[in-house]
């Protein structure tokens, strides 16, 4: 049971990280968007 919860734990770590990975990709992606339509 323990080692059960604990690699659910690491599953939903990882995914935590990848999601923020995504969500700053995107955001640095929009951000030079928005860069260049200001020009």
């Amino acid at each position: 049971m323990e080692n059960g919860s604990y690699h659910f734990v690491m599953i939903e770590a990882t995914f935590l990280q990848f999601i923020l990975l995504c969500t700053i990709i995107d955001w640095s992606t929009i951000d030079k968007s928005m860069k260049k339509r200001k020009k």
